[in-house]
């Protein structure tokens, strides 16, 4: 199969990658209730093979966006949780 696309990648031509599955994770820095859904803005931190991200923020590429399309109540993703 493909190599799994890498956030510097999708983050020099995201348009290019609509629709596709990507495998990102980091720590989220807010999390917040939209009309439909929720909004969570994350830093970006490479993965581990074990998929975890890397605690080691100097690590960062960024900031990045994740939609979830049904309601997750913020109060279960605290800031500093780390997620994938």
């Amino acid at each position: 199969g493909e190599p799994p696309l890498t956030f510097a990648q999708v983050k020099a031509s995201p348009e290019s990658y609509n629709g596709q599955s990507v495998t990102f994770g980091g720590k989220v820095l807010a999390a917040r209730r939209l009309k439909d859904g929720t909004r969570i803005e994350i830093l970006q931190l490479p993965l581990a093979r074990s998929l975890q991200p890397t605690t080691d923020l100097s690590t960062s590429q960024g900031r990045f966006v994740a939609l979830q399309k049904e309601f997750l109540d913020p109060a279960t993703i605290p800031a500093g949780t780390f997620i994938t």
